[in-house]
């Protein structure tokens, strides 16, 4: 509801806020599948490598 919320206001903090919510949630529902909770964090790593990579000026 926060995403969607966020979303429809132009809110970034409740965007944020929304997606950590859902992150937060899928971790906690993959709690007992040890080497898929690995894959997301790995996943989660890769993706702010990224994302820092492209925001830097060259």
């Amino acid at each position: 509801m926060l995403v969607l919320a966020g979303l429809v206001l132009a809110e970034r903090t409740f965007v944020w806020w929304g997606a950590v919510g859902v992150a937060l949630s899928v971790m906690w529902a993959l709690r007992s599948y040890a080497f898929a909770m690995l894959a997301v964090i790995a996943l989660a790593l890769i993706v702010l490598a990224v994302w820092r990579l492209n925001r830097t000026a060259p």
